[in-house]
């Protein structure tokens, strides 16, 4: 009997997985178009941030997917470490929407939802209504998971073995409370989803397998298990973003260690709100109730949190903004979004290439730019056969021009930095060199400034010190010297073809004829 009933369990799991991961992708498809614009205009204040991560949890019924998201997005730059904290603490209130699925029943509603999700699959021909359609589909069948896992270990409830397995999970004294906190803990960050934790913690205590006590501090570890997803998918992210993740954790650890301490209080209070109800009300309204304080807890100390956690890594210089993390984020971005992101790096690129100028900046710096140009080129390629030849898809183009031009006058410039500092130099090529800075700020000026003013006297300086390198070049004979200004040469090329490619992106007229638009 146990391995038929072990199976049906594992199944039934199985199912309600598989629904919670089609929920979440589908949902992204229905509503995540401009969810990263729509975040940034929520965030706000405060309130509106907290609102918007609760809301946006409760439908892609995931607090990890929605940190995750939130890294990335701090990651990218569109949201900072402030914007964030409502967010992370809105993401606590949304997680508990389960716990009230489960409560009030609405597992009825499985199959309906399934048929009316199947019908707008099946008879839609577009994209997004299909993915409306899978999504109603997903719901319904995460309802009849949470229905099937209930039923499976219905005959286990009086099984006197199985009751003894689950005595040792009893959380009466403070040691065994914080025992099964952790194992709430490891389960959740093994299964990665504090929705299916919560699901598989209910059904276990509808079945009465596990008393109350031990339903809230499964909870409690829940709560700090969801945070390894978001912590993971930081690791090769920015400062900034690690810090987002390590405020998640935090946020849930804080609030795992209040409870804990005050746990036959917090017990007793859940007891009184829902003297007359079931197990599952009384462990929806208990979840509920312990993100509402933690949130109201947290609400007055905003700037406190900020301060704290801008001084983790404190010092740190952000190789790169974008990461490996950011190219494989769980929401399509829009091509204004790429565009944004693609200018806030190169603007990057370019001071680096001041400080490569003006400072003793070598090999390290170099490989800042490689980085990054070999980020968003993975990225775009990645992401090209989804751009629609627009405008937008045109700018694109040429700002992956413009990094790689970038680069290429940066491997120049300590090329040519590295004949510098030798000895017996003669006072036009230091000269030459002073002006290349010059002309290469104009430049970087007048991109940030997002004006064109001046880009032609800029090629007109170019042109001049190009035939000035040219004809001292005639004259020189010594090797090194001759070695340094065919490298100018060579980064003159560079700076033309660089401002000819930001001409070309702020000329809408010739981005109109290119694309005859």
């Amino acid at each position: 009997m146990i391995w038929a009933i072990l199976i049906d369990f594992i199944g039934s799991l199985g199912i309600f997985l598989y629904a919670l991961e089609l929920v979440s992708k589908e949902s992204q498809k229905v509503f995540g178009e401009n969810i990263k614009e729509y975040l940034k205009r929520l965030t706000e204040n405060k309130y509106k941030a907290i609102a918007t991560g609760a809301i946006v949890t409760g439908i892609v019924q995931s607090s990890s997917v929605v940190s995750v998201l939130i890294v990335n997005l701090v990651n990218s730059g569109i949201l900072n470490l402030r914007d964030s904290i409502g967010l992370i603490l809105g993401t606590n209130i949304g997680t508990t929407a389960t716990g009230w699925i489960f409560s009030i029943k609405i597992t009825a509603f499985s199959i309906p939802l399934i048929a009316v999700g199947s019908i707008v699959y099946f008879f839609s021909n577009k994209e997004v209504e299909k993915s409306k359609g899978k999504f109603i589909f997903g719901f319904g069948l995460l309802l009849l998971g949470l229905q099937y896992m209930s039923s499976s270990i219905n005959p286990l409830r009086n099984d006197p073995n199985f009751i003894a397995l689950f005595t040792l999970f009893k959380a009466d004294t403070y040691f065994n409370i914080i025992k099964v906190v952790a194992i709430g803990t490891a389960v959740t960050a093994i299964i990665q989803s504090s929705s299916a934790a919560v699901g598989i913690i209910l059904t276990l205590g509808l079945q009465g397998l596990i008393n109350l006590e031990t339903i809230l501090a499964l909870i409690l570890g829940a709560n700090i298990g969801t945070t390894i997803t978001p912590i993971i998918s930081s690791l090769n992210s920015s400062y900034e973003a690690k810090r987002t993740a390590m405020l998640c954790f935090f946020v849930k650890f804080i609030l795992a260690i209040f409870f804990i301490l005050v746990f036959p209080a917090y017990v007793k209070i859940v007891e009184i709100l829902t003297a007359s109800s079931g197990v599952a009300i009384k462990t929806a309204v208990a979840n509920t109730f312990v993100n509402v304080v933690n949130t109201i807890i947290f609400l007055p100390f905003f700037g406190t949190i900020e301060r704290v956690f801008s001084n983790i890594y404190k010092g740190k210089i952000d190789k790169v903004s974008i990461s490996e993390t950011e190219l494989n984020t769980f929401l399509e971005i829009t091509s204004n979004t790429m565009i944004n992101i693609f200018n806030k790096e190169i603007i990057k690129v370019m001071k680096i290439i001041e400080d490569i100028f003006s400072k003793n900046e070598e090999s390290e710096s170099y490989k800042k730019i490689v980085l990054i140009d070999n980020e968003i080129t993975e990225y775009f390629i990645l992401k090209s056969g989804t751009l629609e030849k627009n405008i937008d898809s045109f700018k694109i183009y040429r700002y992956i021009k413009i990094l790689s031009e970038l680069k290429t006058i940066a491997k120049y410039l300590l090329k040519i930095k590295k004949n510098l500092s030798k000895e017996n130099q003669k006072k036009e090529i230091t000269n030459f060199y002073k002006i290349l800075n010059i002309i290469f700020n104009d430049i970087r000026e007048s991109y940030e400034d997002k004006k064109n003013n001046g880009l032609d006297d800029t090629l007109e300086n170019i042109t001049f010190l190009e035939k000035e390198i040219v004809a001292f070049q005639e004259k020189e004979t010594s090797l090194e010297n001759l070695k340094i200004l065919t490298l100018y040469k060579r980064v003159i090329v560079h700076f033309r073809d660089l401002v000819k490619l930001y001409i070309e992106i702020k000329d809408i007229k010739f981005i109109k004829k290119s694309f005859r638009v």
